[in-house]
């Protein structure tokens, strides 16, 4: 899933775009745990 994640930020060309997915993931995983 993290590799998923990683290819979805690769393919926008904005960089802030994938921050924001990492960030958006490592949330969900967070509340996910919690």
């Amino acid at each position: 899933m993290d590799k998923f994640y990683d290819l979805c930020g690769l393919k926008n060309s904005g960089h802030i775009t994938y921050i924001f997915k990492r960030f958006l993931f490592q949330l969900d995983r967070f509340l996910r745990v919690v």
